[in-house]
């Protein structure tokens, strides 16, 4: 579980980590979201995305895969169901909090914004305001930094995508470990 801030880099992380293990699974909630018909109009979209996801994940586990699943995810409900379906497949569960500069998050998602707004496509980060930004940006990152110190998660520094790649998987290798 890569967790962070949205703009963080999360997704960018989790892709290279599955090029470097074959037997990886990257299980992107966005992604699934944004395939789900009138997801946009839809309140039940968000819920239902993270059905589908549970249900990929379970799957994927049980057949003995690593799944990583770049997600803000603020709700800790969501990351104890997560960590419930590893502990019933035997998989170890392994949570990083990916952390940046705030202010090159907010850079980042801001570009990412404009970058999907120009190529038509509809992210489901587009219901945070513009004006919004940076003061919900801000809020997360302390509130997640917060959170994950309370469950013991690792946090990870967002620096070269390789860097934080290898340290991502040596804190998953200890996981396995235990």
């Amino acid at each position: 579980m890569i967790n962070g801030a949205p703009g963080v880099g999360k997704t960018t992380v989790g892709r290279r980590y599955c090029e470097t293990d074959p037997g990886a699974t990257l299980i992107d909630i966005d992604a699934i979201r944004a395939d789900l018909a009138g997801w946009s109009r839809s309140v039940t979209s968000g819920q239902d995305a993270r059905d589908l996801a549970v249900a990929n994940v379970q799957r994927h586990l049980v057949d003995g895969q690593t799944v990583v699943i770049p997600q803000y995810i603020g709700r800790p409900g969501f990351l104890a169901q997560l960590h419930g379906i590893a502990a019933r497949c035997e998989s170890p569960f392994c949570e990083a909090l990916l952390v940046a500069d705030v202010e090159a998050t907010i850079e980042r998602f801001l570009r990412r914004r404009r970058d999907n707004e120009k190529s038509g496509v509809v992210h489901p980060e587009a219901d945070i305001a513009e004006l919004e930004v940076e003061t919900r940006l801000r809020s997360i990152v302390v509130s997640l930094e917060r959170d994950a110190r309370q469950r013991g998660a690792t946090i990870v520094v967002n620096h070269a995508v390789d860097q934080t790649v290898d340290e991502i998987v040596a804190i998953c290798n200890d996981a396995r470990k235990r």
